[in-house]
């Protein structure tokens, strides 16, 4: 007994011993030393053959603080215990064996059965084991997955037990959701913003839960406005993604003060920068009286226009910017 009161049990046999889901058999039939224990409730644990072809015998026992079984007896020529084999001994000899009780191992414990939405999956075991055996393939207590599966692992400690334990994992590589490039549109455009409907459901950022969105901009100051989604997948798999919706101001011209007497500017409104501004003013009946062209610095551009050496009267300026057109009148005081 241990100091739990667990019974070891040792003896000789010859030819078979059967115990609940455990079976062992004397080897080529002949004489062979067994060791059995139950626990101190009565439970069968285990049961273990010792010996070779020849005839052996089991002595004494004893069991130590640190649950290491000591057990000799007699063998003739070969013993063998467990993976170890004595050498060739004399026609009859003596044995003196070390076991350890396995039942005081660690036991391995891995995760709970597991589902994720990425494209693969560490599972993580306790780490401590000497050796580790994942689906019988050599590894460590870190095994990285890529496809759904059971996987099964048998870890061994320092003293040779065997622990074992069995993961389902679900590998769901989810959707991905794309909203292409930003965008760039002109005040009052309708905008139409679409993803795949191959998803369960849509959340946007403007409320929506529809597989695409269209926007009327004419509401809408410029500048620019995230626009973002949220996607679940029949997995239940969530990705995400979001463009700038930038809204440019329509381009708008304007000339003051009206009338004027001395200079009047030239305002354009919401261009870009590096674009080439043509001006020319003429008379009532089409006379040129200057025509000029300029580049654009920025988003806005100014022309202060001197004024005071024409005659008095109405005057037309007439401007372009790419391909929109603008007349703006001018009265000379």
């Amino acid at each position: 007994m241990n100091a739990l009161d667990d019974v070891y049990v040792n003896g000789s046999f010859r030819g078979g011993i059967e115990e609940g889901d455990f079976k062992v058999k004397s080897a080529g039939f002949s004489s062979d030393a067994f060791v059995a224990k139950y626990t101190n409730e009565g439970q069968f644990r285990f049961i273990e053959a010792i010996g070779d072809t020849n005839t052996d015998f089991a002595g004494r026992m004893l069991i130590d603080s640190l649950n290491y079984i000591y057990l000799t007896g007699n063998y003739n020529q070969n013993m063998k215990v467990l993976n170890d084999t004595t050498e060739k001994g004399a026609q009859e000899d003596f044995y003196l064996t070390k076991l350890y009780d396995c039942d005081f191992s660690p036991k391995i414990k891995l995760p709970n059965d597991t589902s994720v939405c990425e494209a693969g999956f560490v599972i993580v075991a306790d780490s401590g084991f000497s050796k580790y055996l994942w689906n019988e393939m050599g590894g460590d207590y870190r095994y990285a997955v890529d496809t759904t599966g059971r996987y099964y692992l048998k870890a061994y400690d320092e003293q040779g037990c065997i622990t074992a334990d069995t993961i389902y994992v679900r590998i769901n590589k989810p959707l991905q959701v794309d909203l292409g490039n930003d965008l760039r549109v002109k005040q009052g455009e309708l905008v139409m913003i679409t993803t795949n409907d191959q998803f369960e459901e849509y959340l946007w950022s403007t409320s929506e839960n529809t597989p695409y969105i269209q926007m009327v901009t004419d509401e809408l100051k410029p500048g620019g406005y995230p626009i973002g989604i949220t996607t679940k997948d029949a997995h239940g798999c969530i990705t995400r993604d979001q463009l700038l919706l930038e809204v440019e101001g329509l381009v708008a011209f304007n000339i003051y003060p009206v009338p004027a007497k001395h200079t009047v500017s030239l305002l354009v409104q919401n261009i870009e920068p590096d674009k080439n501004i043509d001006y020319q003013l003429v008379t009532e009946s089409g006379s040129v009286v200057f025509n000029e062209a300029q580049i654009s610095v920025g988003n806005s551009f100014t022309k202060e226009i001197d004024i005071q050496n024409l005659e008095p009267g109405v005057y037309y300026l007439k401007v372009r910017y790419e391909e929109l057109t603008s007349t703006l009148k001018v009265i000379k005081m």
